[in-house]
């Protein structure tokens, strides 16, 4: 519950560190447990549409919708993802990087 209760806290820190509006994901874990849920689904529903945030329920031991919610990420920052060249320094690391971003696609 007070990582909930600080959920404020925490967006208004990271919305007064950029001078964009972020894409910010609250998702609620354990929801393969959902008899010892301290938040129930429709407060953190509201919590997500009053703060301008995007909800997400997630089970990190079943794995239930993680799939779904790393699509759902790679697609808005693949959407959102202006061309650059890397230097030379970073192109091992850039290809790397966008073929670990396929495979998540997958």
């Amino acid at each position: 519950m007070k990582t909930f209760e600080d959920a404020g806290f925490w967006l208004d820190s990271v919305r007064g560190l950029v001078q964009h509006e972020p894409d910010i994901y609250l998702v609620a874990n354990r929801v393969d447990e959902s008899g010892k849920r301290a938040v129930s689904k429709q407060l953190a529903m509201q919590f997500a549409r009053k703060s301008r945030v995007h909800y997400h329920e997630v089970s990190a031991k079943t794995h239930k919708g993680v799939p779904e919610l790393l699509e759902k990420i790679a697609s808005r920052i693949l959407g959102k993802t202006v061309p650059v060249v890397p230097t030379e320094a970073r192109k091992e690391t850039y290809a790397q990087q966008r073929a670990c971003l396929g495979c998540m696609l997958v």
